[in-house]
């Protein structure tokens, strides 16, 4: 109690220090400041903006989504077209203050009115947003070069709101801590989590689970239903406005002295105007707005629903058509060579439906909903149980607590908002934003996305979520066995394995691979706890179990071959199911097992088929070409044969002699041979049976060679690490590297989206302390050694479970599953990635730290450690003994 009350006024003290620090920052950022507008950016966003804004929008500077000119050709067209009088640039706010400035801490608000007063060629200035973003646009009457300054800028700082949330949280805390006692009691005399006579927290979790999967099945069904190809009509058809400068602009009229021929007093007569288009011979093609109806009354475009017609059903005189947007709306527009009314029917339109992204949205909140229950039904558990310590123990497992925390927030403060500067995320990022699934990265990450930009939130959110996966797992970890063996040395564990470089640097990174790891962590840590504390109410025990399995289906999710890894685990989910039957003949036993381990099999590859497909109509088929191509190529180079691969198959300009020379540049890490760098991705494509027969063939008339590509590309897989530090992200670069989404005409989500979602800033003492831990504290160990050790615990406890009937437990099982899941993640890694990139294997080391924490609980419970003890000893003792006696 001593130890509690000392916390609490140190916490306290700290506390109200930090408040009174806020006050006198809150007080001294309001004082009016001297800075300058400086960093002003004129790229593709604002070179679009600027058409627009003098009515040059109409120019079309690309080509089948490539530019004719240059970004520096289109400057110096817009720069000397006398017709162009206003710019739209880019510019960031910048101060004289080493201190008092956009900061963690500040948000900078500058005095526009003031600007527009002091210069008086900016005619519109806003910031991107109203948080204290330095980031803004602005009108000008004149050209501004990237290095130029607009000086004499007021602002002041206000402190951001997510410090003063974090004030709020750690004064609520205090609260808690104080009246804790309180709290505690009221929880356990809760309507909330122990009703009497009343629906309890079990029947609460049991009924939210049965709907929740209810909703899941409903959705997968109606997901596979709508895909089915259906026949609607198009009607409704509009000649509005737009539609009336469309046609004039498309039929090679001037729009504005056409309009002047029907303005009278500056009223248009749009009655006249139309009739002398529908009367004009040179007018031979018409704009029309539209919207695809259905002859089904349920599968049509609803909230569930979001259509998608086939335009090339919509007849012969339709020359071209669009939908207005990419998420399903039924409305578009066409232009036809045949005058229509708005009441006309064009017939026999193919549709097909796809499950809207919204329908993901709200059962996301559900399922949140769910575990936030479950949660508070496990924290009331844990509550009552560590009541029930001895002081000493209680006491530690709050120390414990304190140090998980403290190491949480911490990483997230040091690294907020996460790096997910990766192509992959970026690629996932402009999928969701605009509706283009595909799967060619994982859907449930592009619906991740989706959700988290719905709400409102950032991927800080997501990195977060990333660094809360893996110290709850380490937590769970860490308090089981301190249960069981009372040795408080585990928290070094805490410490070391945290600090192991390839997890703690790679834990802050938002990219598939990762996210996967971690939720299998935690499901692991999970499956864990329950064997080491060997948890007797079955309930709870069940309700950690099924937190398991969702965690490990999530994981699952994130990572195309992530199946593999997931299914070993399993092992141990089936083993004790069946062990709760008392199953006693062996016969009976292995074929319940059998039968359990194929329907789980069967269930886990329909979660990875449907789930994907419930959201999209068409996959990604480049993957296996980008994989096969490297298998082609490598084992075709190392032969020196070039006539198993047809001419066709090249990329324009490249033959074999480009492929031997980028072989011996790069040898077998894969980057050389992604599609269309080398072989030509059209051709390929369109049959990949053309290359797959050519691996066959190639396997089958050099199978030597093959084996060494593997052996080789194995080999550089398992050693190879990389470690991504960057202190700056640079966004722009990889937007313009995605200039490929040629069809996405509006970019104005992704620029809002880099506004909204800021990169890793380090401030001085955040890069000093950063240096500290990357120099003194990271602990480097090569991926190989998680290999090598996830490998031959693998025959150990195989061999054990096998030839030891006696041994056998849920420790050993458990230890034997994980270290197959690494080892089957290790196969499937060398064998079928595109790439020796170390985010492939990542998965591999935390399963090995599991494998290996299970096996040495499993030996040292057996008394093994203790019998090598004594066998080497005893053989010192006896060595001793013969010299002292000769």
């Amino acid at each position: 109690m001593k130890n509690n009350k000392l916390f609490f006024k140190i916490y306290l003290s700290l506390l109200i220090i930090f408040i009174i620090t806020l006050i006198i920052l809150n007080i001294l950022g309001n004082k009016n400041r001297i800075g300058y507008l400086t960093e002003f950016k004129f790229d593709e966003y604002y070179i679009n903006n600027t058409l627009k804004l003098n009515g040059l929008s109409n120019i079309n500077f690309k080509l089948d989504g490539k530019l004719k000119l240059d970004e520096e050709s289109i400057k110096e067209f817009i720069f000397t077209n006398e017709a162009i009088t206003n710019y739209i640039y880019g510019f960031r706010i910048k101060y004289y203050s080493k201190i008092f400035k956009n900061s963690d801490i500040y948000g900078v608000y500058i005095d526009t009115n003031k600007i527009l007063q002091d210069n008086n060629f900016i005619k519109e200035i806003k910031m991107n947003d109203d948080k204290g973003t330095p980031f803004g646009s602005l009108i000008s009457a004149k050209k501004i070069t990237d290095s130029e300054k607009i000086d004499n800028v007021e602002y002041n700082l206000k402190i951001k709101s997510k410090i003063v949330i974090i004030t709020y949280l750690l004064f609520f805390i205090a609260l808690c801590i104080y009246y804790r006692n309180s709290i505690f009691n009221l929880i356990k005399r809760s309507n909330i989590l122990n009703i009497k006579n009343k629906i309890n927290i079990k029947k609460i979790i049991q009924i939210y689970s049965i709907i929740l999967l209810i909703i899941v099945l409903l959705t997968v069904i109606l997901g596979i239903l709508g895909k089915k190809d259906r026949i609607g009509y198009l009607s409704e058809f509009v000649f509005d406005d737009y539609h009336i400068d469309k046609t004039l602009e498309i039929n090679g009229f001037d729009i504005d002295n056409t309009k002047k021929l029907f303005t009278t007093d500056s009223i248009l007569d749009n009655d006249a105007l139309t009739h002398y288009i529908f009367t004009n011979e040179n007018i031979t093609n018409y704009s029309y707005g539209f919207k695809i109806k259905c002859y089904s009354k349920i599968f049509k475009n609803s909230d569930i629903y979001g259509i998608y017609p086939y335009i090339h059903t919509f007849g012969e005189y339709i020359k071209s058509a669009e939908m207005n947007d990419l998420y399903g709306t039924p409305f578009g527009s066409l232009i036809s060579t045949k005058q229509l009314k708005y009441h006309d029917k064009i017939e026999n339109i193919k549709y097909y439906l796809l499950i809207k992204f919204d329908t993901f949205y709200y059962t996301a909140i559900f399922f949140i909903i769910l575990l936030l229950i479950i949660f508070l039904y496990i924290l009331n558990e844990y509550w009552k149980y560590k009541n029930t310590l001895i002081y000493e123990d209680y006491s530690f497992i709050n120390i414990i607590e304190i140090v998980s925390i403290f190491l949480f927030v911490f990483q997230c403060w040091l690294f907020y908002p996460g790096w997910y500067d990766d192509y992959d995320t970026w690629h996932s990022i402009i999928r969701s934003l605009y509706n283009l699934s595909n799967n060619w990265h994982p859907v449930f990450i592009e619906l991740s996305i989706y959700v988290i930009n719905k709400i409102g939130l950032t991927m800080g959110t997501l990195f977060i979520i990333n660094i809360f996966l893996w110290y709850s797992g380490m937590f769970l970890i860490v308090v089981s066995l301190y249960i069981k063996y009372k040795n408080k040395l585990v928290i070094l564990l805490l410490l070391f394995i945290t600090f192991i470089r390839l997890i703690y640097m790679n834990n802050i990174i938002y990219v598939k691979d990762y996210m996967a790891t971690l939720y299998t962590w935690l499901s692991c840590s999970i499956v864990f706890s329950i064997i080491i504390i060997k948890i007797e109410d079955k309930f709870l025990k069940n309700i950690l179990k099924f937190l398991s399995l969702v965690f490990l289906i999530i994981g699952m999710l994130h990572r195309h071959t992530m199946i593999v890894t997931v299914y070993p685990i399993l092992i141990w989910f089936t083993y004790d199911f069946i062990k709760e039957k008392n199953i006693i003949m062996t016969k009976k036993y292995i074929i319940y097992f059998i039968s359990i381990m194929l329907i789980n099999a069967i269930i886990l590859m329909s979660i990875f088929y449907f789930f994907p497909r419930t959201y999209i109509k068409y996959s990604a088929t480049g993957q296996i070409v980008q994989l096969l191509s490297l298998h082609i190529a490598c084992t075709s180079v190392m032969a020196n044969d070039s006539s198993l691969i047809p001419a066709d198959a090249y990329s324009d300009g490249k033959n074999f002699d480009d492929l031997v020379k980028g072989y011996k540049e790069v040898e077998s890490t894969g980057w050389l041979y992604r599609n269309g760098w080398y072989f030509s991705t059209e051709t390929l494509v369109k049959d990949s049976k053309i290359l797959k027969n050519i691996l066959f063939k190639t396997i089958l008339k050099h199978p030597i060679y093959y084996i060494k590509f593997l052996f080789y590309y194995s080999k550089e897989m398992i050693t190879h690490e990389d470690i991504i530090i960057n202190y700056i992200n640079k966004y722009n670069s990889y937007i313009k590297q995605l200039d490929g989404f040629y069809m996405i005409k509006d970019r104005t989500l992704i620029y809002n989206f880099v506004y909204n979602n800021s990169a890793i800033q380090f401030s001085k003492i955040k890069k000093n302390i950063f240096d500290f831990i990357v120099k003194y504290i990271l602990i480097p160990i090569k991926p190989f050694y998680f290999v090598f050790f996830s490998t031959i615990l693998f025959f150990i406890t195989g061999l054990l479970w096998l030839l030891r009937p006696n041994f056998r437990n849920d420790v050993l099982l458990f230890s034997f599953s994980t270290s197959f899941s690494a080892l089957s993640t290790t196969i499937i890694t060398c064998l079928f990635t595109p790439a020796t990139v170390y985010r492939y294997m990542h998965p591999v080391m935390v399963l090995s730290i599991i494998s290996t924490i299970l096996f040495v609980i499993y030996i040292y419970d057996f008394g093994i450690l203790t019998k090598i003890k004594m066998y080497f000893v005893n053989n010192f003792t006896s060595i001793l003994k013969f010299k002292n006696n000769k």
